[in-house]
């Protein structure tokens, strides 16, 4: 999960938006449009077995089904925002295909982040030392469940533990022979969380983008109360590269965490049919396409990282400021469900369900409270994982 969330020191801040964007960078980004848009066309028909399309705008074959077809005409006509961020971790412009300048939607929450390179190391060792219970072993890789059980703790308590209960699933690195390259779930269902009242807590479901053993970079759904409005909310998190490698003494440590507010989900109970999260290898900026449903398509460059050796994750949580002792104080009221979710392999060219990837690491940490888990094997092609935080 997130690996420090600390006492707010800023509860929430609105970003000021950025100079009009001139003729030629409206023409730059209008290509980079096209460009995202065929990608993320291509990625949909690939996965479904069908050739690729010269460009976006393309007529489909007729061959092609009839779900497909539709949901590749949605993605003809999504909307795409270019986020850049920086590398103090900071959203530095957002442009959308349909508004322009879109930096100013994106509510912005500032959290004091005290990571430096002994805690850096510590949860390095810890990660190595400790791979929580490994590939079909488990609760939430074995191969048929389909009854409530409840998730046990890992041996020890593992890298993130002291912010919050969660469940987090962990690809290995990417190498040369095999990379992971995202996620992709037919379906998220939000669970119900209460969101005005939440004592610094919040609900997470997400995938992320680790470098070694620490997150640089999360997409998914995050809960916000706030100047941008409550509810669930799509989430961007960068982490700064100086924690990751030597803290400057001049340089400050806060973590920034981002919701377009524009995309309110409200309490929860809420499912969003398609899901989306990849990254090519061969990028020399790290850039991750998250995909919400087929009339939403985000695409985040991380400045100052790359592409190479990168680890997968999924995480459903519940996150408390740091330090807090006990149980935390706000529990889903309903299962959170990702369906029929698998992690992308070689570029998006092929798919591994978690149970099905070697040296999978899992963790688990209820923080006093209780992981319910359900696994539904629907058929071959499709399954539920459904968690409750309680």
């Amino acid at each position: 999960m997130f690996k420090k969330i600390l006492k707010i020191s800023v509860t929430a801040a609105l970003l000021v938006s950025v100079s009009p964007v001139n003729a030629f960078a409206t023409e730059r980004v209008s290509n980079e449009f096209d460009y995202y848009r065929s990608d993320v066309i291509n990625q949909e028909l690939l996965q479904k077995g069908y050739s690729a399309l010269d460009y976006a705008r393309s007529s489909l074959p007729k061959t092609i089904d009839n779900i497909t077809s539709q949901h590749i005409k949605e993605l003809q006509n999504a909307e795409i925002v270019i986020m850049n961020f920086d590398e103090q971790g900071a959203l530095s412009t957002a442009e959308s295909s349909e508004s322009g300048e879109a930096t100013k939607r994106f509510v912005k929450e500032i959290r004091e982040n005290v990571i430096d390179e002994q805690e850096l190391q510590i949860e390095s060792e810890g990660a190595a030392g400790n791979k929580g219970i490994v590939g079909e072993t488990s609760l939430a890789t074995s191969s048929n469940i389909s009854i409530q059980s409840v998730l046990p703790n890992s041996p020890s308590a593992p890298p993130g533990a002291d912010t919050g209960a969660f469940h987090r699933l962990k690809t290995p690195a990417s190498n040369s022979t095999l990379n992971y390259s995202g996620a992709v779930a037919d379906d998220v269902r939000l669970p119900g969380f209460a969101v005005a009242n939440t004592d610094g807590e919040a609900g997470y479901l997400y995938t992320g983008i680790d470098q070694g053993e620490v997150g640089i970079g999360e997409v998914g759904f995050g809960t916000y109360s706030g100047s941008g409005g409550q509810g669930w909310f799509p989430l961007f998190h960068a982490r700064a590269t100086h924690t990751v490698t030597t803290q400057p003494g001049s340089v400050g440590n806060n973590a920034e965490y981002y919701y377009d507010y524009a995309k309110n989900y409200g309490t929860g109970n809420v499912t969003i049919t398609g899901y989306k999260v990849y990254y090519k290898t061969t990028d020399s900026i790290l850039t991750v396409t998250y995909q919400i449903g087929y009339n939403t398509i985000y695409v985040v460059k991380f400045n100052g990282y790359n592409s190479a050796n990168k680890s997968v994750k999924r995480v459903t949580a519940i996150a408390m400021p740091s330090g807090t002792s006990g149980k935390f104080k706000n529990g889903y009221s309903s299962y959170a469900n990702w369906g029929n979710y698998r992690f992308l392999t070689q570029n998006g060219s092929d798919i591994a369900y978690p149970g099905n990837v070697s040296g999978l690491v899992e963790h688990v940490w209820n923080h006093g409270g209780v992981i319910d888990y359900i696994k539904t094997i629907i058929n071959n092609d499709d399954r539920d994982e459904q968690y409750r935080i309680y």
